[in-house]
């Protein structure tokens, strides 16, 4: 009985640790994210096309759906019998990790990050304090950053490592929101500018 509660306290506290994980920060704040464990974002291999990488799943009773959201990356909407981990074990998909939920809105982690080093620093310095694990993906002409990296796992490590360094005006895991369409009663709406 005694190993029981042992093995229970252990499970909890892996939970609490790997939730208390699971935030990004924004205007200074930290925010936390629910992994929603039913719709889970991969990203395909390279050689693989959406559509060809749907068709082998449709008879998978596992997976409910696919979404493509990215040219390369999807949403599975998964049964309770299908996790992060075992579809990490799918050849082709080259990262997996769960979508998450900001209070009720559901958020798609896209395993990019988004920064804007401060005017006294490189990106050479960033890229150095995550030991290159990171890379540049794309800078804009207003000196802001898209970094990739391998291993989605690290996603919010090495994001809010980055924050937390002082080193940056922002930094934050790159993600997309779902928009609703909202039903607008108002006749001149289109002329408004």
């Amino acid at each position: 009985m005694k190993r029981l509660y042992l093995t229970l306290i252990v499970i909890l506290l892996a939970s609490f640790v790997y939730a208390q994980n699971n935030y990004y920060w924004s205007n200074g704040k930290k925010h936390y994210l629910k992994p929603e464990l039913k719709k889970i974002i991969v990203k395909l291999k390279n050689e693989q096309s959406f559509e060809n990488t749907v068709a082998k799943f449709e008879r998978d009773k596992n997976i409910k759906k696919i979404s493509k959201i990215k040219r390369d990356i999807g949403i599975v909407f998964v049964e309770d019998t299908l996790n992060v981990k075992r579809l990490k074990e799918y050849k082709e998909f080259s990262n997996v990790m769960p979508t998450y939920q900001l209070k009720d809105l559901p958020i798609y982690l896209t395993g990019e990050i988004l920064m804007q080093p401060k005017n006294s620093t490189s990106v050479e310095d960033i890229l150095k304090l995550v030991n290159y694990k990171v890379s540049v993906k794309t800078r804009t002409k207003y000196n802001t950053y898209v970094l990739g990296l391998d291993d989605w796992d690290k996603l919010f490590e090495y994001s809010n490592l980055i924050y937390e360094s002082g080193l940056v005006k922002y930094c934050h895991p790159n993600f997309i929101a779902p928009r609703e369409k909202h039903q607008i009663n108002d006749p001149q709406y289109d002329e408004q500018y």
